[in-house]
């Protein structure tokens, strides 16, 4: 979990986007995650219905961090919905 959130974070940094990205656990805290722009999800935990944000989902990123079909819809719902970087 700690390996794929900082990898992201390098990649998307790379591209232009200053961001935080903090990871939770859904054994310590079972609860849709508050005050996110967007969220990553390593295995399906929350439904749409469940979060304010959009949503993603990126196990293949447990696999191989450069699943280049997750990378991709990363890029595109990041840049779909921040498309200039003003993320912090």
């Amino acid at each position: 979990m700690v390996i794929v959130r900082d990898h992201l974070h390098a990649l998307l940094e790379a591209r232009g986007y200053a961001v935080k990205i903090d990871n939770q656990s859904i054994w310590e805290n079972s609860s849709p995650p508050e005050h996110v722009d967007l969220v990553f999800q390593l295995i399906p935990a929350f439904t749409p219905s469940e979060l304010t944000c959009p949503s993603l989902h990126i196990r293949p990123l447990l696999k191989d961090l450069d699943d280049q079909e997750t990378l991709e819809n990363v890029y595109r719902i990041v840049e779909e919905y921040y498309p200039v970087s003003t993320l912090s």
